[in-house]
């Protein structure tokens, strides 16, 4: 029983370090168009 807690939490926390990692790249992007719109526009 106690080793399937261990996997729960192990599994929970690979979730969210990919929903982190997936979040982390998306902002990546949006300051990246954001920077080549904005590029765009000042020139």
């Amino acid at each position: 029983m106690l080793t399937f807690v261990k996997e729960e939490i192990k599994e929970k926390n690979q979730n969210k370090l990919k929903i982190f990692l997936v979040f982390l790249l998306s902002v990546e992007i949006w300051i990246y168009i954001t920077m080549s719109v904005g590029g765009v526009l000042y020139k």
